[in-house]
């Protein structure tokens, strides 16, 4: 994983919105919300909104340099 995307995440807050993920990985938030329900990431759903949580999301970007490779050898701004 790419060391610049790694200490990004560990700056992040314990838990993220599904909005902040979908931010952070440029993706849609109905995407994160897939990866909730495939158990891709971790996620409690307290009052209404689901929270994400920055472990799971270092797991899943471990995942997904298994299995794109370049996928995380770009810095992201």
């Amino acid at each position: 994983m790419n060391i610049d995307i790694k200490n990004r995440i560990e700056s992040l807050p314990d838990s993220l919105k599904v909005t902040e993920v979908a931010d952070l990985f440029r993706v849609d938030t109905r995407t994160v919300r897939n990866w909730i329900y495939e158990g891709r990431v971790d996620a409690i759903k307290p009052v209404g909104t689901y929270r994400i949580e920055r472990s799971s999301l270092l797991r899943l970007c471990k995942d997904f340099t298994d299995e794109v490779p370049f996928l995380f050898d770009q810095k992201v701004a």
